[in-house]
């Protein structure tokens, strides 16, 4: 019976790696009906099954099975049923459940915290995000970078840059190595603020890391550096991108000509312009309109006109 009991259980792990979680809960219930011992192991693998499949209410209905047969969760359980809730867009009650794993005796683990912070972070609300990154340590959990990048989008979703770069000078204290991804996502917190200077530093930091440049962080770059019209710094980071083959796309130019615009340097601008039809780039009115502001900031209203004819 017992070795039944695992086969079964491996069954139930395996439908679920394969998202057929129809079939790991009918092995479950063959478990049931055959009054072989469900233990913990075997219901974190039905959970995860459903977590896997989005099916976040038969999760909450399986740790509710549990309870009523007294048998104790863990942090896999709680944390499976948190990511299914997320998946189905319940991010409240995966938070619910984090709280009530942190009152609980269930020792919260990094995917448990993860899942938290992505809450978080999906539903808008960076200061609880910032809060749970910051207790992780205390919770013995390492931050890794994923719960890093994901803090950095939330800093960007709600415009707090200011507390993006706390966050970033923090994790270099606790040398912890960031990927392209992650640097993408901290550069990109300050594409739309005043703050360049932060977004150049964070590029340097890149290369010096031997990270991949991309096109997302010296797009984001070039895009902090147009709102505070630091047309010069944008047209280096443009000249980069060239030397380092980072494809250039449609927005990055529009970036770099929205930033000789801001400058009157309608030469530059037309420049990209040109860059954009000999590269067979797809212009848009963002760009057409970004040059045409040039040309009228110029004082070259004949330039402006013939762009106005094109856009016709």
């Amino acid at each position: 019976g017992q070795c039944n009991a695992k086969a079964c259980t491996s069954a139930i792990s395996t439908s679920g790696k394969n998202r057929h979680w129809q079939q790991a809960l009918g092995i479950l219930e063959t478990m049931q009906k055959s009054e072989l011992v469900l233990d913990v192991i075997a219901y974190n693998a039905a959970i995860s099954a459903c977590e896997k499949g989005g099916e976040w209410k038969n999760s909450l209905q399986l740790l509710n099975v549990m309870e009523s047969n007294q048998v104790e969760s863990t942090a896999v359980t709680v944390s499976a049923v948190m990511s299914a809730c997320c998946k189905g867009g319940d991010w409240e009650m995966a938070l619910r459940f984090f709280n009530v794993m942190a009152q609980s005796k269930v020792e919260s683990s990094r995917f448990s915290f993860s899942t938290a912070i992505n809450s978080c972070e999906k539903a808008g609300q960076w200061e609880m995000a910032v809060q749970l990154f910051g207790a992780m340590p205390s919770g013995k959990v390492e931050p890794g970078t994923i719960d890093f990048t994901v803090m950095m989008r939330a800093c960007k979703k709600c415009s707090k840059w200011q507390r993006a770069w706390q966050l970033y000078s923090g994790i270099a204290q606790d040398k912890l190595e960031l990927d392209t991804i992650a640097f993408n996502a901290a550069i990109s917190a300050y594409e739309n603020s005043d703050s360049w200077q932060k977004a150049l530093l964070l590029i340097s930091k890149m290369a010096q890391s031997s990270v991949e440049l991309s096109t997302i962080s010296l797009s984001a770059g070039i895009s902090a550096c147009e709102k505070c019209g630091e047309w010069e710094t944008a047209l280096l980071l443009l000249s980069v991108m060239s030397k380092c083959k980072v494809d250039l796309d449609t927005i990055t130019f529009n970036a770099a000509i929205s930033a000789c615009a801001k400058s009157s340097e309608w030469e530059r601008a037309l420049d990209l312009f040109k860059a954009i039809v000999q590269r067979e780039l797809a212009s848009d009115t963002i760009a057409f309109n970004a040059a045409i502001s040039a040309c009228g900031g110029g004082s070259k209203w004949e330039h402006a006109l013939q762009l106005h004819c094109l856009m016709e």
